[in-house]
């Protein structure tokens, strides 16, 4: 998306506009590390990206069938369920037939999703995929529906 018509969703901003405030942090983690629900600049923030966001959430659900969505990363779980309450699900019918809308929820995972992600893995392969699916690991290896 074109920056100078929708703004990067990113904490940057945040840190920018809460600077202006004269809440002032060097980095990105600080601000998360200080995070304050009451900062002026949360609203500012998520008035200036909630439309970038609602694109790209309305895209990634049209066109990758979601269930949902999690706002996760850095954002603040208070942050991300204001920017979700503020969120629009353009939806562009099918046929006449309203497509499947996904949820957007906040992170529960706040620290190494993508390890807790990664350990689960050989669990769902293991315990929780039918027999004869080929699943990631699996495909990884090689191995076919045959094992």
């Amino acid at each position: 998306m074109p920056p100078n018509i929708y703004p990067f969703p990113n904490l940057e901003l945040l840190r920018v506009l809460a600077a202006r405030d004269g809440i002032s942090f060097e980095t990105v983690d600080e601000l998360v590390s200080n995070y304050d629900p009451s900062w002026q600049a949360i609203d500012e923030w998520i008035s200036r990206v909630h439309d970038s966001v609602s694109i790209i959430i309305s895209n990634a659900t049209a066109i990758l069938d979601l269930d949902a969505i999690v706002l996760g990363g850095l954002i603040p779980t208070d942050l991300a369920q204001r920017l979700a309450a503020k969120v629009e699900m353009f939806d562009q019918r099918r046929r006449s037939v309203a497509r499947p809308i996904a949820r957007l929820v906040p992170a529960e995972v706040l620290s190494d999703a993508a390890a807790i992600g990664a350990a689960m893995l050989p669990l769902r392969a293991t315990f929780f995929t039918p027999q004869g699916a080929r699943t990631p690991i699996a495909a990884a290896r090689g191995a076919g529906a045959e094992q």
